[in-house]
């Protein structure tokens, strides 16, 4: 069996080194297609005789020389080169680096370097051909799936657009509907006061129980119009629960008593007394679950349970679980799985008894969905049912007053230390005042507190604070007057002040800046944003970066008579190194870019420079894990390790 050899061509323009190079490859059966001294004959013979991959010699005889003569190869036939060369002209190499040979060879060189070179061009030629085939594939198939998801993106702005256009229509035509059905029953209500035949009061309370059912159904078709047109707005404040679950035991005592179903309604102690949601759509939800457990049970009893199942209980936000328990029929395994969609009811319910529009569970499941709730469901057939709801992150209200309160990155400001300055803050709501405390609790800083823009002006005035934090919305004087007031003061002009917003919208984010401060902070306010504030105006004592530290070169760990042979050390670094640098960062290949960083590691021990060794040693480490975002990190980072020693050759001159 024949077994092919790897074609050479071999351009070089002294004949004796080509008959050298002929006379080693020859001997190490390669076969040589070709020999010659000049580029212009290069390119024309590599055409002719196809070789695997050229030795080319970087200055020829004639007009074109070997880089030029590689380049037109490259871009016709796409032929490996590996240039040989014995010059050390920065300028030539760095040239020749960028036309994208397969190899470098200094001359002069052994028989065994020439052999590892040509195996290696031709596996990185072939590793570079696999490559760009891939990507190509690559690019063809992310063309295609660009082409689908367009398709994909047009056809669900068209299905949004319909049902957007299905429910605005339903949304006008419950609205037409409902303005002469309000008509209909006020006329029946008055007629019924003022007919006394026995018949006719009947033939009136029969149309007025109708048009009440119609009412209903109009009026729940228009809530899921208006949640899946996404007008439908969650209006958040302060709710009394304990008021609230009152009112609503109050309202359902009339169903217990006439069904003879016992009703109770358990609200742990440690839920809040004053929470923040919508309150109007809680009722609603509310009035939904246990109207339906009421409807649905004939005995037994209906239980509410109101819980705070936080693992972490914090004052100011807390998980919030609601259920709603009933003996009644229950719910079948088949329906269970459909039970919120539009218009469905079980089977079990569709008896003349248990009439309803369908929609009061799917309204309920989209009402909690948009305040950041879960609905869940817990039924068995002729044992009951029990709907329970979690809202996430409900807000402790203090006093009926609401704060929002969300924590990011609490941990990365820690050890940062001021220089003891006065802080004052003026919010008319105690508890944000005390988050802002807390947050700076260990960094050394003094808060002052003021409750409106009035006494905020008084306070700056008499202990002269290093920097205000200033509510815009506060009663007596707003945080605009308070902050005009310091910066027309000669003695306050100078004090930073930052504002606080909890509406931060655009027009209000351009006025603050037009305005007289120099800065705002969006509430809810978390500790990342509040510390980046105040590290732009207040003196910082001791902070800690997050981010990796750079490498930093130390005169006292590089001794004196090193420092001697630093401008010999960063040539070598500038080139020889750098060149394998270059190399490294462009393909980033795991063994290259290991075997870079051994080198560069033992030239620091060599030279006892522990920057050198420590760069090494991570660029190595990196390697071996193979985590490709830290080794590109690394190797950007060479630049400044050799403008590092620059700088420290520089000042011993």
């Amino acid at each position: 069996m024949k077994i092919n050899k790897t074609k050479i061509m071999i351009v070089e323009d002294e004949a004796l080194i080509a008959d050298d190079i002929k006379e080693v490859l020859i001997l190490q059966d390669y076969e040589i297609t070709a020999i010659t001294d000049s580029g212009e004959e290069a390119v024309k013979k590599a055409g002719q005789t196809q070789p695997d991959i050229i030795l080319m010699d970087i200055r020829l005889k004639g007009q074109m020389d070997g880089i030029t003569a590689a380049e037109k190869i490259g871009a016709a036939y796409n032929i490996p080169v590996i240039y040989l060369t014995a010059h050390s002209d920065n300028e030539i190499l760095e040239r020749a680096k960028f036309s994208n040979p397969c190899g470098f060879l200094l001359k002069p060189f052994r028989d065994d370097e020439l052999r590892a070179a040509i195996e290696t061009g031709l596996w990185k030629h072939q590793m570079i051909s696999d490559l760009k085939e891939k990507q190509k594939q690559l690019e063809h198939e992310i063309q295609e799936r660009k082409q689908i998801e367009k398709a994909l993106k047009k056809a669900k702005q068209e299905a949004e657009a319909a049902s957007r256009s299905k429910s605005e229509f339903l949304a006008n035509m419950s609205h037409e509907i409902r303005t002469p059905m309000n008509a209909i029953m006020g006329f029946t209500e008055v007629l019924i006061s003022m007919i006394t035949n026995r018949q006719q009061k009947q033939y009136l309370k029969a149309i007025n129980t109708s048009g009440k059912n119609l009412l209903n159904l109009i009026n729940d078709i228009l809530d899921l119009s208006k949640i899946e047109a996404g007008k439908l707005d969650i209006v958040y404040e302060p709710v009394n629960l304990r008021n609230l679950f009152n009112e609503i035991q109050g309202i359902f005592q009339i169903s217990s008593s006439k069904k003879k179903i016992d009703m109770s309604i358990d609200i742990a102690g440690s839920v809040p007394e004053n929470i923040y949601l919508d309150q109007v759509r809680l009722r609603q939800i509310l009035f939904n679950l246990i109207g339906n457990a009421f409807k649905f049970t004939d005995k037994g009893y209906v239980k509410v349970f109101v819980e705070n199942i936080s693992q972490n209980i914090h004052k100011d936000s807390f998980d919030l679980s609601i259920s709603v328990q009933d003996t009644g029929i229950g719910i079948s395994p088949e329906s269970q799985n459909n039970i919120f969609d539009a218009f469905h009811q079980d089977s079990q319910g569709s008896e003349k008894k248990y009439t309803g529009t369908g929609l009061g569970l799917t309204i309920t499941k989209r009402l909690t969905n948009m305040m950041n709730g879960k609905i869940y469901l817990a039924s068995e057939p002729g044992t009951g049912s029990t709907f329970t709801i979690i809202f996430y992150n409900v807000f402790v209200a203090e006093n009926n007053e609401y704060f929002l309160y969300n924590v990011q990155d609490v941990n990365k400001f820690d050890n940062t230390i001021f220089k003891n300055p006065v802080v004052l803050v003026a919010d008319d709501i105690k508890t944000n005042r005390d988050l802002i405390k807390a947050f700076v609790n260990n960094a050394n800083i003094q808060i002052l507190d003021a409750e409106n823009g009035e006494q905020a002006v008084i306070m700056a005035e008499k202990y002269m604070p290093d920097l205000i934090l200033m509510d815009i919305r506060m009663p007596v004087k707003d945080g605009y007057e308070a902050a005009k007031e310091i910066r027309n003061n000669n003695k306050l002009s100078n004090i930073p002040v930052i504002a606080l917003t909890a509406l931060a919208m655009k027009d209000e984010q351009e006025k603050i800046k037009k305005e007289i401060f120099d800065g705002y902070l969006k509430k809810p306010v978390d500790k990342t944003s509040l510390f980046y504030e105040l590290i732009r105006f207040l003196p910082v004592i001791k902070q800690e970066n997050p981010e990796p530290k750079q490498e930093k070169i130390k005169t006292e760990i590089i001794e004196p008579e090193i420092i001697e042979k630093l401008p010999e050390i960063i040539n070598h670094l500038e080139n020889k190194f750098k060149y394998l640098w270059q190399e490294v960062q462009q393909y980033q290949e795991i063994n290259e870019t290991i075997n870079f960083a051994e080198q560069i590691k033992d030239f620091g021990k060599k030279y006892r420079i522990m920057c050198l060794e420590i760069y090494g040693d991570q660029l190595a480490e990196h390697g071996k894990d193979f985590d490709i975002e830290k080794i590109s990190e690394k190797l950007d980072k060479y630049p400044d390790l050799i403008e590092g020693l620059k700088s420290l050759s520089r000042k011993q001159d």
